[in-house]
């Protein structure tokens, strides 16, 4: 799931997948609020979830993200 993850980040944001690991802060990465969107949007749609409004204020890493869908639909 985890790769799945960052590879949905990659695609969104341009950066190569091979620095981005489950602990990378994605905030380290100049990303912006539609970017961070688009990164929700995708994960919600490739895993059939859906985060709540104050989830998402609380995502930073991909780890973070895994642990939601766990969390809410495991």
């Amino acid at each position: 799931m985890i790769d799945k993850i960052i590879d949905i980040v990659a695609n969104r944001t341009g950066i190569p997948s091979s620095v981005i690991n489950a602990d990378t802060n994605l905030l380290d990465f100049d990303i912006d609020s539609l970017d961070v969107i688009n990164i929700v949007m995708d994960v919600e749609y490739s895993f059939n979830v859906k985060f709540e409004d104050d989830e998402i204020v609380e995502l930073r890493t991909p780890k973070d993200i895994e642990q939601i869908i766990l969390k809410n639909y495991a």
